[in-house]
C-alpha cells in the first residue's frame, strides 16, 4: 500500500504540473492572439460593404441626387400661374421631397392680380413671386404681400431657413434694399456696380449682408443695416457657420487684406482664390476665406512678392516658392492643412502626406476630431478614400456628395469621431452601387509625419 500511495501522489504531481503548463501555454497563446488582433486593428480601418437597397444611409443618398436631379434641369418652382379671365393668380402644388414625388396636398390659389411677374424659388419649396396691380408692383412671399413698388421688384434672395427674403427695388434716385419687407440701404447706380450686388445670409439666417456703392467710386458693406468702412473695392463677404464673425476682402491702393470683425489685416499682394469649396453648416463657400466650424478661427491664402503662404488667424505660416492650391481646417480650429502642389499637403503641426495621381478636387477633409485627414485620389488605376496618406479598398467610382440644397460636401461623411460612409460603384456601368462603411483604429494622434 505505501509503494502504491506513493505511485498515486507523485501521478497526482505530474499530472497538476502538466494542468499547469497547459494553462500558462493557453494563457500566452491568449494573449498573443489579442496583441495581434490589436496591432492589426491599429494598422488599418475596419471595412464594410452594404449594397444600396440595405443600408441605413439608402435615404440620404436617394435625397441628395434626387436634389442633383430636379435642379440641374432648371427652376421648378412649386406653383404656376393661372388664368382668370383678365387678371392672373399662382396656385401653389408643393413637393415631397423625401421620396421625389408630388405629394396629394389641395392646390392653394393665391389672390388674383393684374399681372403675375416672375415666380422665384428656393429648393423647390419656398415660393416667391412679384405681381402687379394698376400701375403697383408687389412682392408675395409666405403669404405677405410688400409694396407697393413703382417697378418690378428683382434678384431676390432667401435665407437659409427660406423664412427670410431680402430684394431690390427701383426708385426715383436709386435702388434701396428691402428685408423682409422693409426698405435698407439705398444703392446708387454707378458704372463699376451694374448688375447689382448678391445678399448674403448667415447659415442660421440670423444676419444678413450686401454691398452698396459710396462716394467717388467706392463700396462698403451693410451688415445687418449697419454702413461699414468705405473702400475702393470690397468682396467676399463670409459669415462664420455660427453666425458670430464676419470677414470679407478689400482691394485699396494696390493691395489686398482681409477686414475680420472690422478690424484690418495685413496688406499684401494678393489674396488667393485657394480653397476648393464644399458647403459647411448649410452655407456654399464662394469666397477665399474659411473659418472652422466653431467659428474662432480664420485662415486664408496669400501670394505676396513671388511667395505663397497661409494666414492662420492673423499670424503667417511658413512661406513657400508656390501658391497655395487649398486649404482646409478641422472642425475645432486646431488642425489646418494646405496643398502647397499638385503632390503634398502640409499642416500646421509639421505633417506631410504625399498625394498620389487622380487628386479629387474638394474632397480634404478632417475628422470631427481633427486626428484623421482624409482625400479621394486614384489607386491602381481605380479611387479609393485616403486616410492620413493610406489608401483604402480601390472603387470604379467613388461619388459626390450633395446635400438638399444642391451643394457638394466633399467624397465622405462621417457619422462618428473614427467613422465614415461614402457611396461606390464597385465597377462602372452596371450600377451596382454599394454603401461602404469604414471605422478607424482609435489613437491619440494619427497625422502621418
Amino acid at each position: 500500500m505505501g509503494e502504491d500511495g506513493e505511485m498515486v501522489r507523485r501521478h497526482r504531481i505530474r499530472l497538476g504540473l502538466a494542468v499547469i503548463v497547459m494553462i500558462a501555454i493557453f494563457g500566452v497563446i491568449t494573449f498573443t492572439f489579442l496583441v495581434m488582433a490589436k496591432a492589426l486593428a491599429n494598422d488599418g480601418p475596419r471595412i464594410t460593404e452594404t449594397p444600396m437597397a440595405d443600408s441605413p444611409w439608402k435615404d440620404n443618398f436617394e435625397r441628395d441626387h434626387l436634389w442633383m436631379a430636379t435642379s440641374s434641369a432648371g427652376p421648378n418652382p412649386p406653383g404656376r400661374v393661372a388664368k382668370v379671365g383678365n387678371q392672373e393668380r399662382v396656385v401653389t402644388t408643393p413637393m415631397d421631397h423625401s421620396r421625389g414625388r408630388r405629394t396629394t396636398f389641395q392646390p392653394q390659389a393665391g389672390k388674383l392680380y393684374d399681372q403675375v411677374g416672375h415666380l422665384f424659388t428656393r429648393d423647390e419649396e419656398q415660393l416667391a413671386y412679384t405681381a402687379r396691380r394698376g400701375t403697383s408692383w408687389y412682392m408675395v412671399f409666405n403669404g405677405q404681400k410688400w409694396g407697393p413698388y413703382r417697378a418690378e421688384p428683382y434678384q431676390p434672395e432667401f435665407s437659409p431657413d427660406g423664412k427670410r427674403l431680402a430684394y431690390w427695388i427701383a426708385e426715383e434716385g436709386g435702388r434701396p434694399a428691402v428685408i423682409d419687407g422693409e426698405r435698407g440701404i439705398r444703392r446708387d447706380d454707378w458704372a463699376g456696380f451694374r448688375g447689382g450686388s448678391h445678399f448674403i445670409f448667415s447659415a442660421d439666417s440670423r444676419h444678413v449682408a450686401y454691398a452698396v456703392p459710396a462716394e467717388k467710386h467706392t463700396m462698403r458693406y451693410v451688415i445687418d443695416g449697419e454702413e461699414q468702412a468705405v473702400y475702393a473695392l470690397v468682396y467676399g463677404l463670409v459669415f462664420s457657420p455660427e453666425g458670430g464673425h464676419v470677414a470679407y476682402l478689400v482691394n485699396q491702393d494696390g493691395k489686398t487684406f482681409v477686414v475680420h470683425d472690422g478690424r484690418e489685416g495685413q496688406r499684401y499682394d494678393a489674396v488667393q482664390s485657394s480653397v476648393v469649396r464644399r458647403a459647411r453648416k448649410g452655407i456654399d463657400y464662394i469666397s477665399s476665406l474659411l473659418f472652422s466650424d466653431n467659428g474662432e478661427n480664420l485662415t486664408y491664402g496669400v501670394f505676396d512678392h513671388g511667395e505663397g503662404f497661409v494666414v492662420l488667424n492673423g499670424k503667417e505660416l511658413t512661406r513657400h516658392n508656390s501658391r497655395i492650391l487649398q486649404i482646409e481646417i478641422s472642425p475645432d480650429g486646431r488642425r489646418l492643412a494646405y496643398r502647397v502642389d499638385d503632390r503634398t499637403i502640409l499642416t500646421n503641426d509639421g505633417a506631410t502626406v504625399t498625394i498620389p495621381a487622380g487628386y479629387q478636387d474638394g474632397s480634404l477633409e478632417f475628422s470631427p476630431d481633427g486626428k484623421y485627414l482624409v482625400f479621394v485620389a486614384e489607386h491602381n488605376g481605380r479611387q479609393s478614400v485616403y486616410v492620413n496618406g493610406k489608401p483604402g479598398r480601390d472603387y470604379a467610382k467613388i461619388q459626390r456628395l450633395y446635400n438638399e440644397h444642391n451643394q457638394t460636401t466633399g467624397y465622405v461623411a462621417f457619422h462618428a469621431p473614427n467613422a465614415f460612409h461614402y457611396f461606390v460603384e464597385k465597377d462602372l456601368g452596371k450600377h451596382d452601387l454599394l454603401v461602404v462603411e469604414e471605422t478607424l483604429p482609435r489613437q491619440e494622434e494619427n497625422i502621418a509625419k
